[in-house]
């Protein structure tokens, strides 16, 4: 499948691993600002054929990609999402797919309008203690439960929010 990432920033590393990981075709990237570009270009090997946009738009309608992956400011998600969708594009939000339940809709609304397919991104299932307490669910270690909460306690300290404009 054709593939494009919208936003380089601190999760898209993720993205671009999963793609090759998957054997997805990434055909271009888009970050407003360049240097985010070249330095994804560069640090995982993509193809010079790889083309950068700063320009979303554009890049969707040059492109015409068959999966795009929405990384940028969650504020962004839903407008870049319902152009993309509107343009035939199967999408990969990163979480939250909208700010609020109104846009939310309309991304629902959309994919099923222009049959596509949209899908939040919860990359924390793939975490190794998600998949052992997953295993003990399996096993029954718990009994039979009716009810489940979690709680995941981020060591998130000013460094991390300073990496962020």
């Amino acid at each position: 499948m054709k593939y494009v990432l919208i936003g380089c920033g601190r999760i898209s590393p993720n993205h671009i691993v999963a793609a090759k990981n998957n054997g997805l075709e990434i055909i271009a990237i888009c970050n407003i600002n360049p240097s985010c570009m070249a330095d994804k270009l560069l640090k995982f090997k993509l193809s010079s054929d790889v083309k950068q946009y700063t320009n979303y738009k554009e890049m969707v309608e040059k492109e015409a990609p068959e999966i795009v992956a929405i990384c940028t400011e969650s504020g962004k998600h839903a407008e870049i999402a319902l152009f993309c969708i509107e343009h035939g594009c199967n999408c990969i939000i990163e979480k939250p797919i909208a700010l609020s339940i109104q846009d939310a809709d309309a991304i629902i609304a959309a994919s099923i309008k222009y049959h596509v397919k949209v899908c939040a991104c919860h990359q924390n299932r793939f975490n190794k203690s998600v998949h052992i307490i997953r295993e003990a669910i399996d096993m029954n270690r718990f009994g039979k439960l009716f009810y489940g909460t979690a709680h995941i306690r981020w060591c998130r300290d000013r460094e991390y929010y300073d990496r962020a404009a």
